[in-house]
C-alpha cells in the first residue's frame, strides 16, 4: 500500500512538472445543460478540495455518523453550504473577485515549485 501511494505521489509530481498531463475537462458539460454543467463543476470542485478539507471535515462527519438521523441530515447540508459559501459570495458580489490573484505565469512557477514537496513525500515518506 505504501508503494502504491508513493507511485501516486510520484505521478502527481511528474504531472506538476508537466512531463505529462492528467486533467478533467468539463467543457462538454455546458453542452449538456446549464444546471447539469454547474452540478458537474461543483462535483469536480468537491473532489479536488477533498484532500485539503478532509482533515477538518473528519470530525464533523464522525460526529454526524454517531448522531440520530435527523441531526445527521442537518450536518451534511451545513458542510455543503460552508463549501459553497465562497463561490456564492463571489457570484452575488463580483467585486470580491478583484481581491483574487489574476492568473498568469506565476501559476506555472508555483505548480513547478509544489512538485518538490511531492517528490519529498515520495523519497522521505
Amino acid at each position: 500500500m505504501i508503494a502504491l501511494l508513493a507511485l501516486v505521489m510520484l505521478a502527481s509530481a511528474l504531472n506538476l512538472f508537466d512531463l505529462f498531463e492528467v486533467g478533467l475537462s468539463l467543457q462538454r458539460a455546458g453542452e449538456i445543460g446549464c444546471i447539469t454543467g454547474a452540478a458537474l463543476t461543483g462535483a469536480l470542485a468537491i473532489v479536488v478540495a477533498t484532500p485539503c478539507s478532509a482533515p477538518f471535515m473528519a470530525s464533523a462527519v464522525g460526529y454526524a455518523l454517531t448522531q440520530p438521523p435527523a441531526v445527521s441530515l442537518l450536518i451534511f447540508p451545513a458542510l455543503a453550504l460552508g463549501f459553497a459559501a465562497p463561490f456564492t459570495l463571489i457570484a452575488f458580489f463580483p467585486l470580491l473577485a478583484r481581491v483574487l490573484p489574476a492568473p498568469g505565469a506565476w501559476m506555472v512557477t508555483l505548480k513547478h515549485a509544489l512538485a518538490f514537496p511531492m517528490l519529498g513525500a515520495v523519497c522521505c515518506g
